[in-house]
């Protein structure tokens, strides 16, 4: 774990130290330079700024990674070109070589994720078995692992959680007790948590990603990816990333850093904006065009116990976070629904989620759209899931908007 700070989360987001930063400028400038002068044949490492070429490591990636680092509870981190780099250059630097293996992970999960974990990785002799039930997980998960001593080991149990798009939640405590009894190596994509909400590390998890496009930037203008944990597994993952490339550009990391001025002031408003749309929306159920609601922060969710215990903020209560999905009542209202929304106000349809403005996707024609349908509707994505990113509008718009296109339906 990383060193502890006298200071608090917001505190830590704003003023992460670095003391060969001369001048102390107030903003870090971003480095645009592809290589950098030395005057001395000494290790970089050993000289007071250790940098030498940026596809190793800038300035920027350099003060990013600490800050993540810090606020996860981590020891080190690395930023890489986007989040599935990050799922990538992790999963391969910690599976073991040449020998046939199993990674366990959880349901649903970001498409692409679900492609290379199911189907890249078997072309390395590796084999994906998925959980599904969030109610029998444990005992799956035993039944998984104590399977495997006549078949390829248990190397990796990865959990997407809150998962996208169904915002299902798995217990990181409990999953990662059984993994770590069993020698598996456990990692977390808490990407829709985001630090502010989640920090599976302190529940005990080896190593947590982020798509940094999303909430911790905030502000939708670049793509950036990160990972963080022991200094050990993140040397291991920067090493084989180092030779396998997808790097983050100086840059992207300026720009993240960026938004993480304001991550502290976001996130209440998200997750406050999140559950007040929740709410207005499960009281819609039944009696407008939504037949069913998946917010973990109601009480009716199945994984709202779990939730609370897990998801809680740097101030001590409960962030269940910024996403927000529905069902429609039925599949012919789908493309009038979402017509009306992004043509006649301003939430927007677009693939994407974190920002400061809301957004909606419909998973199943667009961002799962890969996976066949019997596939999708066994992990829980029919074809009337919307899934809403709420952004931080005044509430009552927000609402107003909703409201306006679930009318335009009846």
């Amino acid at each position: 774990m990383a060193e502890l700070s006298p200071h608090g989360f917001n505190t830590r987001a704003l003023h992460t130290p670095l003391p060969w930063l001369h001048p102390h400028t107030h903003v870090m400038p971003p480095y645009l330079t592809s290589t950098y002068a030395m005057d001395t044949l000494d290790a970089p490492n050993n000289q007071e700024f250790p940098f030498k070429y940026a596809r190793i490591g800038t300035p920027n990636s350099e003060l990013l990674e600490r800050t993540l680092a810090s606020l996860e509870g981590g020891e080190a981190a690395a930023v890489m070109a986007d989040g599935m780099r990050a799922i990538s250059a992790s999963c391969m630097a910690m599976l073991q070589p040449h020998i046939r293996g199993t990674i366990v992970s959880t349901t649903p999960l970001y498409s692409d994720t679900h492609t290379f974990l199911s189907e890249y990785l078997a072309a390395f002799g590796k084999e994906c078995t998925f959980l599904h039930e969030p109610e029998t997980c444990e005992e799956d998960l035993e039944m998984i692992i104590h399977a495997s001593h006549n078949q390829p080991p248990v190397e990796i149990l990865f959990i997407e959680t809150p998962a996208n798009p169904t915002l299902t939640i798995w217990d990181i405590a409990r999953l990662t007790a059984i993994a770590h009894a069993n020698d598996v190596l456990v990692i977390i994509d808490s990407t829709f948590g985001t630090p502010y909400n989640q920090r599976p590390l302190e529940l005990g998890a080896d190593l947590v990603i982020h798509s940094l496009t999303k909430y911790i930037c905030g502000n939708g203008t670049t793509l950036g990816g990160a990972v963080i944990g022991s200094n050990d597994l993140i040397k291991k993952i920067k090493d084989r990333a180092r030779t396998e490339g997808g790097h983050m550009h100086p840059m992207a990391a300026w720009l993240i850093q960026q938004g993480l001025q304001t991550f502290g002031l976001r996130m209440p408003r998200h997750n406050q904006n999140a559950l007040q749309v929740a709410r207005f929306l499960n009281l819609k159920k039944n009696r407008s065009k939504i037949v069913k609601v998946h917010y973990p922060g109601l009480s009716s969710d199945p994984g709202y116990n779990v939730a609370k215990e897990q998801m809680i903020t740097p101030g001590g209560c409960n962030g269940f976070g910024g996403m927000v999905s529905f069902e429609l009542a039925d599949v012919t209202l789908v493309r009038p629904f979402s017509h009306y929304l992004a043509r006649e106000t301003f939430i927007e349809l677009a693939v994407s989620l974190g920002s400061t403005t809301s957004t909606f996707t419909v998973p199943a024609l667009q961002i799962h759209c890969a996976l066949p349908e019997d596939q999708r509707r066994a992990l829980g994505i029919s074809d009337t899931l919307v899934r809403f990113s709420v952004g931080v509008e005044d509430i009552n718009d927000i609402r107003h908007a909703l409201e306006s296109a679930l009318d335009y339906l009846a």
